[in-house]
């Protein structure tokens, strides 16, 4: 596999993160990890609101701080994927979202991507954030993500169902 490195997004990748958001929303998904890139109004807007949510003064209410980052290959500079560090937990990220949401782009996936950006986003917690384990979660119908979590070291300690009924998994990793 290529080299990825994990990099914040500035104004320079707006053609290439609207596409990325242009591929979930053609096949009707979401993009997690990508700080409401999904219902983004425009590609400013999101990006003041994603440099916003890196700092305890400005972080939106309701949100903790986080790091949201793109996942890009070294060789060639392609956008692989999203990942957002969340450096606390509240009540709702407790229970649904974790520390780390991610994704990779609809064509790229099955390819190792998200084992590798997890990895990257995990050295991040450990050596940067010094948080000593992460809750990491997904959809029970998810395969993809429960291996990618697996792959890493996730142990699940519960599943819980959503307010629609579906049922989350909640796994640990510890650093």
């Amino acid at each position: 596999m290529e080299k990825m490195i994990l990099r914040r997004p500035t104004e320079a990748d707006e053609d290439r993160v609207w596409a990325y958001r242009q591929a979930f929303l053609d096949r009707g998904e979401t993009v997690h990890g990508g700080s409401a890139l999904s219902a983004a109004e425009s590609y400013s807007v999101w990006l003041r609101q994603v440099r916003g949510n890196q700092n305890p003064q400005t972080v939106r209410p309701g949100l903790v701080v986080s790091d949201t980052l793109m996942a890009v290959r070294a060789p060639d500079g392609v956008l692989v994927g999203f990942i957002d560090i969340r450096h606390t937990l509240n009540d709702f990220l407790m229970r649904f979202g974790g520390h780390i949401g991610y994704s990779v782009h609809p064509d790229l996936r099955r390819r190792g991507y998200a084992a590798e950006m997890l990895r990257l986003a995990l050295d991040r917690c450990r050596n940067e954030l010094g948080l000593e384990r992460v809750l990491l979660t997904c959809g029970l119908e998810n395969e993809g993500s429960r291996r990618t979590i697996l792959a890493n070291g996730g142990v699940l300690e519960n599943e819980i169902p959503e307010e629609d009924g579906t049922l989350v998994q909640r796994y640990w990793i510890a650093l």
